[in-house]
């Protein structure tokens, strides 16, 4: 026997104004996208509904009753696992570069327009205000990309991956100068561990485009350093604070007024390479495959774009920063596996050991800092919690005194 139809849709909808059936299955659509079109204003959503014949009957009344139904039913991701797929996109780009048969200019323009579209789309609710020292990250951050691209092109993609992968040994001997970070001598060893692995990618039977390549590797490397740096400067917040001589942040005006949006730099980077590199991509639109098609659209909206903002939802999640920077480390060990794999590009075992030196130096150099930041700050809260609990005196009351209850 089967089960009675109800004469009465659910309270959400109005009674007065049923829905037809194109609405449902819209409505259905849009929580299964909800994913990608989740930052679509009302007001475009009720135009889409319109443009494509649908009656407006109650999209406006049932939309946000529909999305917050699915959303209780979606199940949280760890942030973890975001931070993991971002560093697994990011370990495709040099395949998809060894991929495509136009130059590295021309890769550039495509990669950089649809990436810097991508994350404006994605993140245009944080604004696109920038200031001075905005621009100069802009601009080092458009070299980084741009000279990474060339490297790949020149030399293998593991030389290129692992010799921009060497910022963190520039970070650590430019920090002083650039954000005031003291320079410890016991980093010296991680430094002088790593131009030993950076040297043996220099050793063999090289040609002349390998020691091209490679230098653009190297220089990427130390624009990627100065990239970090910057992130981490005080200015970098839209100027909101400033460091005193003694090394102490203080406010300088309001934060929510002078916030920034923190991938601001990628943004106008793009936007910057893209300009810079149009004449050759428009040269390259009449010889463009569908590979190149395919790999500059990838490398633009996803190796880049949605990866960003997969890492950056994966940090703001509530990642640990050690934990971020440990998962960082699969991309230049994936990066020549999947060029391996589908190109047939074999390193040499020079490239490979040094590849090995540069990762495992930095890696055990990230986890022992981290170590003694953890050590120092249980010390720090130790300390103030034992002042907080200082013990009360202990005084017997005189002959004759009252105790206060």
């Amino acid at each position: 026997m089967k089960r009675p139809v109800p004469n009465r849709l659910p309270t959400f909808f109005d009674q007065n104004d049923p829905p037809s059936r194109d609405c449902l299955l819209a409505m259905f659509a849009r929580n299964l996208t909800w994913g990608l079109i989740q930052d679509l204003d009302t007001n475009l959503e009720s135009k889409a509904a319109h443009s494509v014949g649908l009656r407006p009957c109650s999209w406006l009344r049932v939309q946000h009753t529909l999305h917050f139904s699915m959303t209780d039913a979606r199940t949280t991701i760890n942030p973890v696992y975001l931070v993991v797929m971002a560093v697994l996109l990011w370990s495709t780009g040099g395949l998809l570069i060894k991929l495509t048969s136009i130059d590295a200019y021309q890769v550039t323009f495509f990669r950089s327009l649809l990436a810097a579209l991508t994350v404006l789309v994605l993140t245009r609710k944080d604004g696109l205000k920038i200031n001075a020292f905005g621009v100069l990250t802009s601009v080092i951050y458009a070299l980084l990309l741009f000279l990474f691209v060339w490297a790949t092109k020149k030399t293998t993609a593991a030389n290129a991956i692992f010799l921009q992968y060497t910022a963190p040994i520039y970070i650590l001997i430019l920090a002083p100068f650039v954000i005031g970070e003291k320079f410890h001598w016991r980093d010296l060893i991680t430094v002088v561990v790593v131009l030993l692995g950076m040297s043996l990618f220099f050793v063999g039977q090289l040609r002349l485009e390998d020691y091209q390549g490679n230098t653009a590797a190297l220089f990427s490397g130390i624009f990627l350093g100065l990239y970090i740096m910057l992130l981490k400067h005080p200015k970098a917040g839209g100027g909101g604070r400033q460091v005193t001589g003694d090394g102490r942040q203080e406010k300088s005006s309001d934060l929510r007024s002078s916030s920034i949006n923190p991938v601001i730099a990628v943004i106008y980077g793009n936007f910057l390479l893209a300009l810079v590199t149009l004449p050759s991509g428009i040269a390259a639109v009449p010889v463009m495959t569908a590979m190149d098609w395919f790999a500059v659209t990838f490398l633009g909206v996803v190796q880049i774009g949605i990866a960003y903002i997969l890492f950056i939802k994966g940090v703001r999640g509530g990642t640990r920063p050690l934990d971020a920077s440990l998962i960082g480390f699969i991309e230049p060990l994936l990066n020549p596996v999947w060029v391996f794999i589908f190109v047939g590009e074999r390193p040499t075992e020079y490239a490979v050991l040094g590849g090995g030196i540069i990762i495992t130096a930095i890696a055990f150099h990230t986890i022992r800092q981290y170590a003694r930041r953890g050590r120092l700050n249980s010390a720090t809260t130790a300390e103030k919690y034992n002042g907080q609990r200082s013990p009360r005196p202990q005084t017997r009351p005189q002959k004759g005194e009252q105790i206060a209850p």
